[in-house]
């Protein structure tokens, strides 16, 4: 009977972690010269046989030594997290903080230096999710006249992000009118989203204003289309020293990524979740990335509707106390930067 001692999780964490150091499968011999606990080489095995009997190791071939599964990184990254590592954490925070306060100014190009910075410090392609246009409150927006039906749009938040669009509407609108238009959004819309602006509308232009309301619907229709922005950075960071199977995997990933909704898809998921979330091969919510690790963290104020996410997906050999840190430290030091 196989028994999940102190002793066996002893050796399971150590057969994750030399393997995340070294990528290559780990044998008794190593375990007996390198482990934290002394047993011979005959005792470890009697372990290791339980372990993967149990399912949290794997022998990729015949005579090799044992690689983690799923279920065995599960455990180590679990284990991770109740560990508290503040002195580090607080190092890693300033120089994540230093930064990123460079690009606090604009917020679009904060959001894309984050992407940067998270995928230099954990060697992992990053992913970071911009807040949802429509729910930013509105600092200003913007109609100006193109010429026949065609208007500019600009739509500037609170936070510093600005969306253009140029729309089409139903007909031409002469320089009083954008004036009157431009007037009445700002002194009625600004100060709350584009969402609460349509509701405000629905009352406000029962009666009148109706090429405004037109204007605000177009606007609506187009950061509807344009509201899931994902900054993205570190793919080739991924393909180094990977074996050409891995890479293989990698190319089919990026392909997935073309076509958008996988990203989506990680970010809802990402969305839903409170505090960091480890999605661990077939625990990932997209299907085709079951050979990955996906580590996020959301950001924003408030928890039950945060403003966006940002994560990294690597190996299932990542180094997770490194990247866990990272990710924490990192979303910390936005939610900070997206407050001023």
């Amino acid at each position: 009977m196989s028994v999940f001692d102190e002793r066996s999780q002893v050796i399971l964490q150590d057969i994750v972690r030399l393997y995340i150091d070294s990528q290559e499968p780990v044998g008794s011999r190593t375990l007996s010269r390198q482990s934290s606990i002394r047993l011979s080489a005959s005792s470890i095995r009697n372990v290791m046989s339980d372990l993967e009997y149990m399912g949290f190791i794997t022998q990729p071939h015949t005579s090799a030594g044992r690689i983690p599964t799923d279920s065995g990184y599960r455990f180590y990254v679990d284990t991770l997290i109740t560990q508290k590592r503040e002195q580090r954490k607080q190092q890693d925070y300033s120089n994540v903080s230093d930064s990123l306060s460079r690009k606090a100014d604009d917020k679009s190009q904060l959001l894309q230096e984050t992407s940067r910075v998270l995928s230099a410090m954990t060697g992992c392609m990053a992913l970071v999710s911009a807040p949802r246009l429509s729910q930013l409150p509105i600092r200003q927006v913007s109609f100006l006249g193109l010429g026949g039906k065609r208007l500019l749009v600009v739509l500037v938040t609170e936070s510093g992000m600005v969306q253009n669009a140029v729309i089409t509407t139903e007909a031409e609108l002469r320089a009083d009118d954008l004036e009157k238009i431009n007037r009445f959004v700002n002194e009625h819309l600004v100060g709350i989203s584009l969402q609460e602006a349509q509701r405000k509308l629905r009352v406000i232009l029962e009666r009148e204003m109706r090429q405004f309301r037109s204007l605000m619907e177009k606007l609506s229709v187009h950061t509807q289309s344009s509201d899931q922005q994902v900054y993205m950075e570190g793919l080739l960071r991924m393909l180094d020293g990977r074996r050409v199977e891995d890479i293989q995997k990698i190319q089919d990933l990026v392909k997935g990524f073309e076509e958008k909704k996988m990203i989506f898809d990680v970010i809802d998921h990402s969305l839903k979740a409170q505090g960091i979330k480890i999605f661990i091969g077939a625990e990932n919510p997209v299907e085709d990335m079951s050979d990955y690790s996906v580590v996020v963290r959301n950001y924003g104020s408030d928890e039950q509707a945060p403003l966006g996410a940002i994560g990294v997906i690597g190996p299932k050999s990542m180094n997770y106390q490194h990247v866990i840190d990272i990710v924490d430290i990192t979303a910390s030091c936005l939610d900070d930067l997206m407050k001023s």
